[in-house]
């Protein structure tokens, strides 16, 4: 199996045949290729300031969290219809949670 991502080769298709006509495919076929992995780096970080000297209860935080921040592609699975002229590659990136680099931010007054 090959490590790289994007439309490069993932798995070799040549080893693979489709199963004869009214045949079932042979025992020990599923799930034999393994897709590429899932990587997604969260943060947050918390400030408050208290804006009433003498009163802790009265409170302005301030949050931003970052989810997926290093922007990392998470690629999709690689085609397996043995009939596709892309069989054996990756050639989106996924759908998935956090594939995209999002930054949220929110202020909240707290009493």
């Amino acid at each position: 199996m090959s490590s790289s991502a994007g439309t490069a080769t993932w798995f070799e298709p040549g080893v693979f045949q489709p199963a004869a006509v009214g045949a079932f495919a042979g025992r020990g076929s599923r799930n034999i290729v393994n897709g590429p992995g899932f990587q997604s780096f969260n943060a947050a970080l918390q400030k408050g300031f208290h804006l009433i000297p003498g009163h802790e209860n009265h409170q302005l935080v301030f949050k931003a969290e970052a989810f997926n921040y290093t922007n990392h592609p998470n690629w999709d699975t690689p085609d397996d219809n043995p009939t596709s002229g892309t069989f054996g590659q990756v050639t989106t990136k996924g759908s998935t949670y956090a594939s995209d680099r999002q930054l949220q931010f929110s202020m909240r007054y707290a009493f």
